[in-house]
């Protein structure tokens, strides 16, 4: 929907608060780290066209789209809930060990290429074409990742290992680096954004502290309704459903191995319905304990409430501010980020 960027921004950062919140107090794990399921966008997409080819004024879609979502996570919430109060979790422990550390070395290579796309906003695929649209031909997009790449393993590699902080504090340093490395070699910023090295801006005429950071709770509007979309979005949203249920199976026992502690499943199983169930009655999306950023927060000694309140009350600050900030980060920070995870979980699955 045209106009409506920063909604889908704050939609995202609402549900992953939920999320954090819900397993910081009914996760048995102290280092969890809670996320928006991604991976549902595709569906979140296709609920989208349903409503749009059945709806044409903006009032009513998003009222309708914003009713699919919240039914959805109520949906995916109360099947965790029971799946974790009739102590299905065990089902988990029939999966073989080397399975999930080869799911651990299959979401290592995705998050890769989600480096690469993100850091040259394009669409990678294994084809000759893929590899020339973003790689080739994006080079100096990817130039400064591989270069800060590079410098932080050299450093983990001097350090032995022996600061746990270190690779939280250069990702906050790149930002900097990257703007006095523009100074230092005379690059206008402006002239950096026309070549694609920033985010580009979300569009948005309001200030930070506004009625606009409730929209998200005032969407739905049951006379604006389409009820015979909704009819036809059953469907989908039985297979987000069951889309759903998929990566926490995999998630849990996953980070569970990284990290060296034993799962409760069904105990993680009825959090992530108190977490879904919480975000969809205010029409949010569906969420899920993470296992790539959990990663990065276990090894950089991330545990116990207060930290992960702070992270909370963080992805609050980013709620409210993200969209008149995000203009300001350069790609090659995300890009970093994203290529480290994503090296070091393959280099787990493969090892």
């Amino acid at each position: 929907l045209q106009g409506k960027e920063v909604l889908g921004f704050r939609m995202f950062l609402f549900s992953t608060m939920i999320a954090q919140l819900v397993i910081t107090f009914a996760s048995k794990f102290d280092n969890g780290i809670g996320l928006q399921m991604v991976e549902n966008v595709p569906f979140c997409l296709e609920l989208a066209r349903i409503v749009m080819s059945e709806q044409s004024d903006e009032s009513g879609t998003t009222s309708t789209l914003f009713f699919l979502f919240g039914v959805s996570s109520v949906l995916v919430g109360l099947v965790f809930y029971l799946l974790g109060r009739l102590e299905m979790g065990r089902i988990v422990y029939f999966f073989p060990s080397h399975v999930l550390v080869g799911c651990i070395g299959g979401i290592g290579v995705f998050i890769t290429i989600t480096a690469i796309e993100v850091a040259t906003n394009t669409t990678f695929s294994f084809t000759p074409q893929g590899f020339n649209d973003s790689i080739v031909s994006q080079f100096n997009l990817l130039l400064p990742v591989f270069a800060f790449e590079i410098f932080l393993r050299l450093m983990m590699h001097a350090t032995k290992g022996k600061y746990s902080l270190l690779p939280p504090v250069f990702y906050c340093l790149i930002t900097p680096v990257f703007y006095f490395s523009l100074y230092a070699l005379g690059v206008d910023i402006d002239d950096a954004e026309d070549a694609g090295y920033f985010f580009p801006p979300i569009k948005s005429t309001e200030s930070a502290f506004s009625w606009s950071l409730l929209d998200i709770f005032t969407e739905i509007h049951f006379w604006n309704i389409s009820w015979k979309a909704v009819f036809k979005a059953i469907p989908t949203m039985t297979s987000l459903t069951a889309f759903s249920l998929i990566h926490v199976p995999i998630n849990i026992p996953a980070f569970a191995i990284s990290t060296n502690t034993e799962p409760d499943m069904n105990a993680e199983l009825i959090a992530h319905g108190y977490s879904n169930f919480i975000s969809g009655i205010f029409g949010g999306l569906q969420n899920y304990m993470t296992y790539s950023n959990g990663v990065i927060y276990s090894k950089s000694n991330g545990r116990g409430k207060c930290s992960s309140l702070a992270i909370v009350a963080l992805t609050g600050f980013i709620f409210i501010y993200g969209p008149l900030l995000c203009v300001y980060v350069p790609r090659c920070m995300a890009g970093t980020l994203l290529l480290h995870v994503g090296i070091d979980l393959f280099i787990e699955g493969v090892g």
